[in-house]
Formats: C-alpha cells, structure tokens, sequence
C-alpha cells in the first residue's frame, strides 16, 4: 500500500505569497520600463527600444509573464530593422495594454 503524502500547506502558503511578491515587484519595475520604451519610441532611438524591449522580454520570461515576453521580444525584433515604424508603435500599445491587465490583476489580488 502506497503512503500518501501530503504538502506542506504552510510552505506551500509561504511559497506562494513570495511569488506573488515577487511578481508583484517586477510589475512595479514594468512600469518604469514602459516608460522609457514611450519616451525612446518617441526620440525615435530605435536602439534604445531594441535594448529595453530585451530587458522587458528576460524578466518576463523569468517571472512567468509570457505574453508581455513575447510581445517585447516582437518589439525588439522590430527595433533591430526599425523599417515598420507604425508596427513598432501599434506593438508597442499593445505592450502597455498587456501591461495595464497585468496591474490591474495585481491590484485586484491585493
């Protein structure tokens, strides 16, 4: 007979809240990374994009937000070869769209 076992609901609890911590921070730093995306877009400093869009991207992956990921990385892609400016800023509304769902599902949580 196998031997059930169960969690640590009390870890498990804990782990939880770091994560949602955690999330919760990087949220925080999004906003501020969506900013200087706004205002380098605007500079028309395609490098600047290309570079802040791939930070966007890493530490999105790393904190599980995959759709903003993908779009940053859409976004950095196109920064590269900056030949569809009004793609880039149509991907760039969506980030910020994807982004206010991502606070206000944070802030909701709360």
């Amino acid at each position: 007979m196998q031997e059930h076992i169960r969690p640590d609901l009390a870890h498990s609890a804990a782990q939880m809240g770091i994560n949602q911590a955690k999330v919760s921070q990087y949220v925080d730093t999004l906003a501020a990374q969506v900013d200087e995306l706004v205002d380098a877009a605007a500079r028309e400093d395609w490098n600047q994009v290309r570079q802040i869009s791939q930070q966007v991207a890493s530490s999105g992956r790393e904190y599980g937000q995959d759709e903003i990921s993908a779009m940053a990385e859409q976004l950095g892609d196109e920064a590269t070869h900056h030949d569809d400016v009004l793609g880039m800023k149509r991907r760039m509304i969506r980030l910020i769209g994807t982004y206010g769902r991502s606070d206000r599902a944070r802030e909701t949580a709360k």
